[in-house]
C-alpha cells in the first residue's frame, strides 16, 4: 500500500479497504503459506455475505496484484489467486432516475416512442431481448413474457404488470407483425442500436439525464433503458 498505492492511485481508499479485508481473512500467515484454498474460502465467505460478483472480483484483483509485487520483490514464488476463476459480471451501467427525471424523459422522447422505454422500465429486459421479442413470447393469459434464449443461454420468464399489459395491448404491431417492436417494414425487428442512437440517446440528453444522480430515486436505467426495482 505504501509503495504502490498511497499517493499514487485515485482509488487508494478502496484498496485500503480490500487490504483490510484480506488482512482480517489471512491473518499473520506468511505469504508462501497462503494457498488457493485460503483464497477460495474467502470467496465463499464473501458470497455467503451477499457480496456482488464484481465486488469479489475487485478484491481478488487486489490480492493478485499484491502477490505479483511480492513475487517481484522475492517475498513469494507463486500467486495463489491465479488458480481462482473470476466471476462473470454484468457490465451494464446502472443509472437511477427520480420521478421527475422519468417525466422529463417521457416528454423528450415523445409518446410515439415511449412504449419502448416503458417496457424496458417495467420489465428489465435486456436491449437485444426486448427488440427481438415476438408476440408469441408474450402470454396475456398467464401474464408472462418468455425469453427463449437469454444472454446466459437459458430460458427466463418475467411477469407483466398492469402497465406492461396496457402498453403491449395498445401497440399496433399486434395486428400486423410477429414482432412486438418491428422495423418500418414490419417484417424484421427494430434495430436496437439504431433506436438508441437516433431516438433514445438524444432524448436522454434533451431530458438532461447525463451523469449520476443523487439518492432517493426509485428507477434505474442501464443497457437501453430503464427498469423499476420491483414490478
Amino acid at each position: 500500500m505504501r509503495d504502490h498505492v498511497e499517493g499514487r492511485l485515485r482509488n487508494a481508499r478502496h484498496y485500503a479497504r480490500y487490504a483490510q479485508f484480506w488482512t482480517d481473512a489471512l491473518g499473520t500467515k506468511p505469504l508462501r503459506q497462503i494457498l488457493p484454498g485460503d483464497v477460495a474460502r474467502y470467496v465463499a465467505s464473501r458470497q455467503q455475505d451477499g457480496m456482488a460478483p464484481a465486488t469479489i472480483n475487485r478484491e481478488l484483483a487486489f490480492l493478485k496484484r499484491a502477490f505479483n509485487v511480492a513475487i517481484g520483490d522475492g517475498l513469494a514464488e507463486t500467486n495463489p489467486v491465479k488458480a481462482i476463476r473470476l466471476f462473470k459480471e454484468n457490465n451494464t451501467r446502472v443509472r437511477f432516475l427520480s420521478d421527475d427525471e422519468e417525466a422529463r424523459l417521457r416528454s423528450a422522447i415523445g409518446e410515439g416512442h415511449w412504449p419502448k422505454v416503458a417496457v424496458a422500465l417495467h420489465t428489465g429486459l435486456r436491449r437485444a431481448e426486448q427488440f427481438h421479442l415476438g408476440w408469441r413470447c408474450a402470454d396475456f393469459t398467464t401474464g408472462i413474457i418468455t425469453v427463449a434464449r437469454s444472454k446466459s443461454g437459458e430460458t427466463r420468464r418475467m411477469p407483466m404488470n398492469d402497465t406492461v399489459r396496457e402498453v403491449l395491448r395498445a401497440l399496433p404491431s399486434r395486428l400486423k407483425s410477429e414482432w412486438v417492436f418491428p422495423s418500418a417494414t414490419d417484417d424484421t425487428p427494430l434495430d436496437a442500436q439504431n433506436f438508441v442512437n437516433r431516438v433514445f440517446a438524444p432524448a436522454r440528453k434533451c431530458a438532461k439525464l447525463q451523469g449520476e444522480t443523487s439518492g432517493g430515486a426509485r428507477n434505474r436505467t442501464g443497457d437501453l433503458g430503464i427498469m423499476r426495482p420491483s414490478l
